[in-house]
């Protein structure tokens, strides 16, 4: 991790081999990106030194799991800390500039998401106890500051993906809540058209009498003035496949699909592993390790839902031609005569 050498006013960055691929994660390049910026409501230089300086002798084993790599990493930072403390005030801050700052904080908050994802996995107790350190309160200081950075930067990130890509609307809500996690998948009330992602036919509109109401209200009243049209509201409808899994239920209780699978007397699969689905035509249900069930989680407003899903076979199209150019051109370099090439090409002139 950052490392600086108390006798210099530069900040000098080391990093370990596992860290290297810290740095790869997409978690860390946004957070970065966050705060390198100024835009998105991202805190200003000052705050951030702030921030840092609040975790000067914090002890990384109140909050981290002890000897983890998150705890190691922790510490070189709290020690950094503790030594840019005894320096002069303008010292410090010439060597905590914008871009410094940014990568220890950023850190922090992949540092914070390594470290959740571990105490998954210990007992609960454990995580209760860790979560009321100071440390704690003080990494989620600055995770409050930077979740609603992090918002509008996905924001921004969808709407130039989806001007791109040509999907209005689409979201793949891969970070926060899902507005889905409000509502009960009811397969009464799902759409009659598949999901513009992944086909299922597991979608279902929210709140749409209240989207009616409004629309018929808007067309009494362009009614009432002698207008044709009127600007009406697009329901916003979500697909549940995330959420629908019969875990090996016998009569595929929990999924539509393998509910129809089981009255239509189709065959079950009795090989699969304890809690995972036993008829193999369902591509929602998680059939085993390897065969992990359909995630998906879109949401989208209902009047793109054809121009989605045509933008996307599009889009898929392309990634396989490229994927096939990409092929054939590495083939052709295999099969590329000896003593063609620009290096065979030079020492022949120099030859000359």
């Amino acid at each position: 991790m950052a490392g600086a050498d108390s006798d210099s006013d530069d900040v000098e960055i080391v990093e370990a081999p596992w860290e290297q691929a810290v740095l790869q994660n997409r978690d860390y390049k946004d957070a970065y990106n966050i705060f390198t910026g100024r835009k998105h409501g991202s805190p200003g230089l000052d705050k951030m030194r702030d921030l840092l300086l609040d975790f000067k002798g914090e002890n990384a084993d109140t909050f981290f799991i002890h000897g983890s790599k998150q705890s190691i990493e922790f510490a070189n930072i709290v020690h950094i800390i503790n030594a840019s403390t005894k320096k002069a005030k303008a010292t410090r801050e010439k060597a905590w500039n914008q871009t410094y700052v940014s990568q220890v904080l950023a850190k922090i908050i992949e540092l914070r998401s390594m470290e959740l994802n571990d105490r998954e996995k210990l007992p609960s107790n454990q995580r209760v106890a860790r979560g009321r350190s100071t440390l704690s309160r003080k990494i989620e200081k600055v995770w409050k500051i930077y979740e609603p950075c992090l918002k509008l930067f996905k924001d921004a990130e969808l709407a130039h993906l989806n001007k791109k890509h040509k999907t209005p609307s689409l979201k793949y809500q891969e970070t926060g809540p899902r507005m889905q996690d409000s509502y009960c998948f009811d397969v009464q009330m799902k759409d009659k058209n598949g999901c513009p992602c992944c086909a299922h036919f597991s979608t279902m509109g929210f709140d749409l009498s209240e989207v009616n109401a409004i629309n018929s209200s808007r067309r009494l009243t362009a009614m009432a003035e002698g207008e044709s049209t009127f600007d009406g509201l697009s329901s916003k409808h979500g697909c549940f496949c995330f959420s629908i899994d019969c875990h090996g239920s016998f009569d595929g209780k929990g999924c539509y699909v393998c509910e129809d699978l089981h009255k239509r007397g189709a065959s079950q699969d009795m090989s699969v592993d304890v809690g995972f689905c036993l008829f193999s035509q369902c591509s929602i249900c998680s059939h085993g390790k390897d065969r992990e069930g359909c995630q998906c989680q879109v949401i989208f407003e209902e009047h793109y839902r054809q121009t989605i899903a045509l933008a996307i076979k599009k889009n898929n199209e392309r990634e396989e031609e490229k994927k096939k150019q990409a092929a054939f051109d590495g083939e052709g370099k295999k099969q590329q005569p000896e003593g063609t090439g620009a290096t065979a090409l030079y020492n022949r002139l120099n030859e000359w």
